[in-house]
């Protein structure tokens, strides 16, 4: 349920894939030792996220947007779980600082080790048919929901999503 709507609030806020990978494994990662019953799993979703944001340079070099304001953030999330923006800036404002609540959390919970690698990043430099990529990314942004890429190395899991995408379109790797 939360890298769902890691997931769905990365696309509103047109962030990387990258980016939002990197929120997914924060999230996996935080409750690999923490209860999904002690921490919320949507406003832990939205401080991964914005974590991701403030970790991930690679957009910025892209000229991507990935640096939300936290207004945005917050408006994008509220928006996705009520469908409602007219509750006015007190729901706002509780969320922003629940928010850098969370994130105080998050940060002893990840050991502060930030560096994370994701196998999109892999795909983007190996694949040279266009086929092939388009099946291995779209596999693999499914494969971030799941907690393998806290379980494999990214150029593991990258190898064998070409190997998976190239047996399906039946493309032949040199």
């Amino acid at each position: 349920n939360g890298v769902l709507h890691l997931m769905a609030l990365g696309k509103k806020l047109d962030l990387s894939v990258i980016t939002t990978a990197i929120g997914s494994v924060y999230l996996h990662r935080f409750y690999q030792g923490q209860s999904v019953k002690q921490f919320d799993p949507i406003a832990m979703a939205r401080c991964c996220l914005l974590l991701a944001c403030k970790c991930d340079d690679r957009a910025h070099r892209k000229a991507r947007k990935s640096r939300p304001a936290v207004d945005e953030l917050v408006e994008a999330s509220h928006l996705l779980n009520s469908g409602d923006i007219s509750d006015g800036e007190d729901v706002k404002s509780r969320l922003r600082n629940r928010l850098f609540d969370d994130e105080r959390i998050l940060l002893p919970a990840l050991g502060f080790d930030l560096a994370v690698e994701v196998p999109q990043q892999y795909l983007a430099l190996t694949i040279g048919s266009w086929k092939v990529f388009q099946r291995g990314w779209k596999v693999c942004n499914h494969l971030m929901a799941s907690i393998l890429p806290l379980l494999y190395s990214p150029r593991l899991l990258a190898c064998g999503l070409i190997n998976e995408a190239s047996e399906h379109t039946k493309v032949k790797l040199r």
